[in-house]
């Protein structure tokens, strides 16, 4: 397993960040997906986020912090007018015009403020008056000095302000050698494979129905970053779940915790490759929620440890103190 430095690197920040503006519209189909398949892979923790912040809140409209906002298309989804506004911060300039151009084009350039910074040089000061945070696969793109500076910027908004924190983790020991070979195991290994074995199936039936260009990047960008030892980008290095609850206790208490995506992310992202929206909706009608039924039974069964030493995304409710 790859190991989150101490602190930041010059060179790799300036590699990340071009990294990002390169491949800003690669990453925005692939991972914000398509309009028929983001709601069914995101909306139901999306909905328990937007809930936690809404819960209790006593003036209206909201404020929100997104950190890390990439192309804003998580605030577009969130942002209300009557109850919840966002300002979403980035380091990549790319990206930060893309959310603004998104948020035009989506009439909600007055609830949806961006800003381009790095957040590095994150004070609470640049936020305004916030009562929530996003994070959305944010920190695990940062050093250790990063992630602690930017937590404790925000505890500095003080005693109640909710988090909402979604992250990859690891739910077992990346470095814990060959998984067992139980009948338990191979039974639930077999459990886990089923989505992606209907996602292979379809993708047959139908290829030549998808936008092979985008297949091809997504593919090098894979392949590249394989070479290197990363997960994608230069910074990602995905966290131990322990090293997560950890840094998000030295600000806060974490409320609750659950499992938001695992196989369901990998089909996901073959379903937004389709060029047909009515074949998207049917992948995500039929392998989808397989693929969430599937993630939910294994995580209620504390199966992970037994069936992948791959990471899943995480959802975390945390109250500031």
């Amino acid at each position: 397993m790859r190991e989150r430095s101490a602190i930041p690197d010059p060179d790799i920040d300036r590699e990340e960040e071009a990294w990002w503006n390169d491949n800003a519209a690669t990453i925005e189909s692939i991972w914000a997906m398509s309009k028929v398949v983001r709601p069914a892979v995101r909306s139901r923790y999306l909905k328990r986020a937007r809930d936690f912040f809404l819960d209790g809140l006593k003036e209206r409209p909201g404020r929100v912090l997104e950190v890390g906002c990439g192309s804003g298309w998580l605030s577009r989804i969130i942002a209300d007018r009557e109850r919840l506004h966002v300002i979403g911060l980035d380091i990549a300039a790319e990206q930060i015009r893309l959310a603004k151009e998104n948020a035009a084009a989506a009439g909600l350039s007055d609830v949806c403020e961006y800003r381009a910074q790095n957040l590095a040089d994150f004070t609470v000061n640049d936020a305004g008056s916030v009562s929530c945070v996003f994070i959305h696969a944010i920190l695990h793109h940062l050093s250790w000095q990063e992630i602690h500076s930017v937590l404790g910027q925000l505890k500095a908004l003080g005693a109640g302000t909710k988090l909402f924190v979604y992250e990859p983790v690891y739910l077992s020991d990346p470095d814990g050698g060959p998984l067992p070979e139980t009948p338990e195991a191979v039974a639930a290994r077999a459990l886990a494979e089923t989505p992606l074995l209907a996602a292979k199936r379809f993708q047959k039936m139908f290829r030549p129905t998808r936008d092979m260009a985008l297949v091809k990047k997504v593919e090098s960008l894979a392949v590249s970053a394989h070479k290197l030892g990363r997960i994608l980008s230069p910074k990602e290095v995905v966290f131990r779940e322990s090293e997560l609850l950890g840094a998000l206790g030295e600000i806060g208490e974490v409320t609750e915790r659950y499992l938001c995506n695992f196989t369901s992310m990998s089909v996901s992202q073959i379903a937004t490759t389709f060029t047909s929206s009515l074949l998207q909706r049917l992948f995500c009608a039929t392998v989808l929620k397989q693929a969430q039924r599937v993630d939910q039974e294994l995580f209620e069964k504390n199966l992970f440890p037994l069936i992948t030493r791959q990471y899943a995304f995480m959802g975390y409710h945390c109250l500031i103190r």
